[in-house]
């Protein structure tokens, strides 16, 4: 066995080991990271790329090398896959143990349980069952890269000019009229080929190992406190609770319809003898009202899952927001891939992952509003006058605050009158006191 797959094994074993014990230990980032480092080090970042040096090199074979050579590509087409996945698996696993420190600091312990520790995150997910890996799909669709305008940007502009194709390049301001500032530019005789103006992705959470690792824990977690609130009402309903319990005694999920259902005998059978389906001819009928009861609950768990968890990333987001100095931010190791410097586009986000009903009604612009107070921030710690300007913004009370950042209430009430001062008189004597006391 080479080099490259002895560490794919010993990996993965280690990997297995940290799945089973679950939690987070500080001796094990250490393995980790080493692990990361040596996969680097043997090429497992770019894995195809042997295989593209060794089909270059390759001459053009005879008729008796052609089968040895498709077996020689599949099979490291095999390993070039294997080493990919692995390494995945290592950063991702890096990433939830980093993450374990933050959920603490941000005082959702709870979430720790469902961390991929050994990055199987995928297998968690399918365990957990439909709704986790519905909200994973939609937390990750929310997160890509959004591309928005550029207030300003260098354009190469192709023109015909007097009969010839000349090429310039300018900069035209977002805010103005594009077609308007090149027909300043060059004259009305001059006619424009191509405009094109270049666009910035956006992305909050630069990582995808963080993402991966956070949106899984957040959605399994998710999941299991909407199935058991559904449980919970399941019980008030003597009929529901008989037809769930016939379905997870024959390995089934809870509220699923089997009308439909070409397998499952036995449960048409049993369904069929405590009077929840009623069989006509060849087909399988079910009381409509008790059907629509059972698509309604799962359209119900779908959407409270996919809703907490986002709420849940929102959580942690704003905590590292709200009660970090950008300074605090750059150093805070548990959350490292996520912007420290995040404009107004990045934080657009966060009004996405809160629920219509929110006490904080504009979280974006609440937390852009205290990155930009920053820089003439109050000799108070984030942890204190973050949550107080959250308090003034949106008009909740401090208990609200302090429960919801994790700090102090009496923290949280002493930062506010002096954080209601520097927005009320920017350039008043209070403002300008911290000026000369930070020079």
């Amino acid at each position: 066995m080479s080099e490259s797959l002895h560490l794919v094994s010993d990996a993965n074993n280690f990997l297995d080991s940290v799945s089973a014990e679950r939690g987070d230990a500080a001796n094990r980032l250490e393995k980790l990271n080493e692990f990361k480092a040596r996969m680097i080090a043997n090429g497992f970042n770019a894995p195809f790329g042997a295989l593209m040096a060794s089909a270059k090199e390759a001459q053009k074979p005879g008729a008796d090398e052609v089968a040895d050579q498709k077996k020689h590509a599949s099979y490291m087409r095999y390993v070039a896959k294997l080493k990919k996945f692995t390494l995945n698996r290592v950063r991702v696993a890096i990433a939830a143990h980093k993450m374990a420190q933050a959920l603490e600091d941000a005082n959702l312990d709870e979430m720790k349980e469902f961390l991929p520790y050994g990055g199987e995150y995928r297998k968690m997910l399918t365990k957990e069952g439909e709704y986790a890996a519905d909200g994973y799909k939609s937390l990750l669709s929310r997160f890509e890269q959004k591309r928005y305008p550029m207030k300003s940007a260098s354009a190469l502009i192709s023109l015909m000019h007097d009969g010839e194709e000349v090429e310039r390049t300018v900069q035209i301001d977002a805010s103005k009229n594009a077609a308007q500032t090149i027909e300043k530019m060059f004259g009305k005789s001059a006619k424009v080929k191509d405009v094109q103006l270049m666009r910035k992705a956006a992305g909050l959470i630069k990582n995808y190992s963080t993402k991966v690792a956070l949106f899984s824990a957040a959605c399994i977690y998710a999941s299991k406190k909407a199935q058991k609130e559904a449980l919970r009402e399941e019980r008030e309903n003597k009929a529901l609770a008989k037809y769930n319990q016939i379905l997870r005694e024959e390995g089934l999920c809870a509220d699923c319809t089997i009308t439909h259902a070409d397998r499952f005998e036995n449960v048409k059978k049993r369904m069929q003898k405590e009077g929840f389906v009623q069989k006509i001819g060849a087909d399988m009928i079910m009381d409509a009202e008790f059907e629509a009861l059972l698509h309604r609950r799962r359209a119900q768990k779908r959407k409270d899952s996919m809703q907490m968890a986002a709420f849940f990333v929102y959580k942690i987001l704003s905590w590292y927001y709200v009660c970090m100095h950008e300074a605090a931010r750059k150093a805070y190791s548990a959350l490292p891939s996520v912007l420290a410097e995040p404009d107004e586009a990045h934080l657009s986000i966060m009004e996405d992952l809160v629920p219509p009903e929110y006490a904080i009604a504009h979280p974006a612009k609440t937390i852009w509003h205290k990155i930009k107070m920053e820089e003439n921030a109050p000799p108070l710690s984030s942890a204190a006058w973050g949550p107080a300007l959250v308090c003034i913004k949106e008009g909740v009370g401090a208990s609200f605050a302090a429960k919801e950042f994790n700090v102090p209430k009496e923290e949280v009430e002493g930062a506010i009158g002096i954080v209601k001062s520097l927005i009320e008189k920017p350039h008043g004597r209070g403002a300008k006191f911290l000026k000369n006391l930070k020079e």
